[in-house]
């Protein structure tokens, strides 16, 4: 069996230009895998981004093994086959200075993810798994992610008064730890925090935020977790299901949010947190239905930045993906066609 990434350069520019920093041009594409056996052009991922020039595309072959602990000190764009069934995984990312416009994608991140650099801006990270994100710099974007804290894990994200942060259409777990926050420690205005939705892994209700000042907390669903640790912020159409809080309160203000309520998930696998088999879709009796701030559904299928995939949590990136390639006839005659069964999966 051998893993081959398709690459489609009209796609992956398509990619790029829809990101909220631009496209970048006359990049080079390199693939790295850590399986000999693959069909890649290199085979050492922090080697191949220490060879890599700015504004290049690094695509990562999904494997068993870990590609490590990885440093990143210019503009990439690094992109892996996803967090769940075909991984690609990295144990800690450091991204220094010159790393503006980074973009990481399709990761599942064990350990952590720094943003050390404070002078520099445009980082997007989409359709990753990661706990122990701490921001610096600004305009940054994270979207479409599963972002676990608490036991066994470290704090989701730490904002660290990073300015022009949007967090949008993530799933946070919380794993019930006292300190163990989901997002905390920021106080700048302009912070939007919107159609996400926190889960608790255990029934009682457990705070995940700490520190948050000024932000904008919109169409999020609280599911079993308490709502404390937010002042000034502007709070609308949210939805907080566990029995308890309400909002906005203290100095916090805003409007239509929903107390107490089921937000009705398609399929919750008789659980009360994430798992990766449910389906969070709102169902059509949910309060959330169609009730966020811009009139789609709370949760992260509402916005224009709506979770990407209908169905499943996989993290796949929107690429045409070879995962495996088999000759079924071994032996061809003259004239004949080679037969070859694919592996294969659609751009979603």
């Amino acid at each position: 069996m051998k893993t081959i990434i398709l690459i489609i350069a009209l796609t992956t520019m398509a990619f790029l230009s829809q990101t909220q920093f631009g496209s970048i041009c006359y990049a080079k594409t390199i693939t790295v895998s850590n399986i000999s056996a693959d069909i890649a052009m290199s085979y050492n991922l922090q080697t191949t981004i220490d060879s890599a020039d700015a504004g290049d595309v690094i695509y990562i072959f999904p494997s068993a093994t870990s590609y490590g602990n990885i440093t990143i000190n210019k503009s990439l764009t690094l992109i892996g086959a996803g967090y769940n069934h075909k991984v690609s995984s990295i144990t800690t990312i450091t991204l220094k200075e010159n790393s503006s416009n980074t973009v990481l994608y399709g990761l599942n991140i064990t350990s952590s993810c720094v943003i050390e650099s404070t002078i520099d801006s445009g980082y997007a990270i989409s359709r990753c798994k990661f706990t122990g994100l701490s921001l610096n710099g600004e305009t940054i974007f994270i979207n479409s992610c599963i972002i676990y804290s608490g036991a066994g894990y470290s704090n989701g994200i730490s904002i660290n008064n990073a300015e022009n942060v949007v967090i949008s259409n993530n799933i946070f777990v919380n794993h019930r730890t006292q300190g163990a926050f989901a997002i905390g420690n920021s106080n700048k205005y302009s912070v939007l925090i919107e159609n996400n939705i926190f889960f608790s892994n255990n029934d009682d209700t457990w705070g995940v935020f700490t520190s948050i000042a000024n932000a904008d907390f919109n169409n999020n669903i609280l599911y079993k977790v308490q709502s404390v640790g937010f002042s000034n912020c502007n709070m609308n159409n949210n939805i907080v299901f566990n029995g308890a809080d309400s909002l906005p309160y203290g100095d916090n203000y805003g409007e239509n949010n929903i107390k107490g309520k089921d937000p009705e998930f398609i399929d919750m696998k008789g659980l009360t947190c994430f798992t990766f088999f449910g389906d969070y879709h709102l169902k059509d009796t949910s309060p959330g239905k169609n009730a966020g701030k811009d009139s789609t559904d709370i949760g992260i299928y509402g916005s224009g930045n709506a979770w990407p995939e209908d169905k499943g949590y996989t993290g796949q990136p929107p690429l045409p993906i070879i995962y495996d390639m088999n000759v079924v006839n071994k032996v061809v005659g003259e004239n004949s066609k080679v037969r070859v069964k694919l592996d294969a999966s659609k751009a979603k």
